[in-house]
């Protein structure tokens, strides 16, 4: 006699939980190629990784952005260097913010503001012919419009009342990314383009609507990625919710990824990205990044230390060095 429920009860038991295996990406890149990260804090996170592996990347030029209108209009900022100046700016708890910039620009001269946030903009200007790779996070589909300015990245703890929140509309966020991609994409023809949805639920707007508003965003990067074969995606929403699926993964807020989940989402999008090779000199340079922390020497003989077992490593892995 067969017992169904018996079986299925052992299969459960094998399978404890619905593991996601992202399929590889259709391009590859090497540890030289250009990287650019956009986007909510899961692209810090994903960037930190990436610079790590020595690669060069830069990180949120703008600093972290939440709403895909203010990501794609920092793209656009770039590609025809767009510099910040006074109109952009608002005075307020005795500092200069920019209604573009995270408030890691801040500052309560001006003119040191103005030129911090420049600074960066003009970097990414002029590495824009050569990047090869952008990894974009969206992280919410809501976004706050000035009644002065327009949409803004970043409210800065001025009062409500100077704002109305609006839900983005998906035509409306596919609209400006086709635009802004496909005029990086002729600036730089290499150019590979990953969307990742920020596995940070904004609990603030409710769950129905944190719901909402990822469903939008997600079916806007479905239909770009319709539009251009040079656009992927990367399932790091997916993997918290549907995968690690457990509160042990998250912070004591409940909503953001802890360390661990971080790093295993971190070991999918690299096996994801890199092939065997490369992964093999991942391995041992996270090896070697993790004894950097366990300093048993002087700080300048440790360092050296550190830099002489690096460059022996990169000449032990010289092939994925060259483009």
């Amino acid at each position: 006699m067969k017992f169904p429920i018996l079986a299925h009860f052992k299969q459960t038991l094998i399978n404890f939980r619905t593991e996601i295996i992202p399929q590889k990406f259709p391009f590859e890149i090497s540890f030289n190629s250009r990287i650019l990260s956009l986007g909510s804090c899961f692209s810090e996170n994903i960037g930190h990784y990436l610079r790590d592996l020595e690669s060069p990347i830069q990180i949120n030029p703008n600093g972290i952005l939440f709403n895909p209108l203010s990501i794609a209009k920092a793209i656009e900022d770039l590609l025809n260097n767009n510099r910040t100046d006074e109109k952009d700016l608002i005075h307020a708890q005795g500092l200069w913010h920019s209604w573009k910039h995270h408030g890691r620009f801040s500052n309560p001269d001006k003119v040191t503001a103005l030129k911090g946030m420049n600074l960066e903009l003009n970097n990414a200007f002029e590495k824009s012919s050569s990047t090869k790779l952008l990894i974009i996070t969206l992280g919410s589909a809501f976004a706050y419009l000035h009644k002065s300015y327009g949409i803004v990245a970043n409210c800065h703890k001025v009062p409500q009342a100077e704002f109305k929140k609006v839900l983005l509309e998906q035509n409306e966020i596919v609209g400006h990314f086709l635009d802004v991609l496909q005029r990086f994409k002729d600036r730089s023809p290499e150019l590979e383009v990953i969307f990742t949805l920020s596995p940070v639920r904004h609990w603030k707007e409710g769950p129905e609507n944190n719901s909402l508003s990822k469903s939008i965003l997600r079916t806007a990067i479905h239909e770009i990625q319709k539009k251009f074969s040079f656009c992927h995606y990367f399932p790091s929403y997916e993997l918290m919710m549907d995968d690690l699926r457990d509160y042990r993964w998250f912070n004591s807020d409940l909503l953001h990824p802890n360390a661990q989940a971080i790093e295993y989402i971190w070991e999918k999008f690299k096996e994801t990205l890199f092939n065997e090779d490369q992964l093999a000199y991942i391995l041992e340079k996270e090896k070697l990044n993790r004894l950097k922390g366990h300093r048993s020497t002087s700080e300048i003989d440790h360092f050296r230390q550190y830099e002489e077992k690096s460059q022996v490593l990169k000449n032990k892995f010289s092939f994925l060095f060259q483009e």
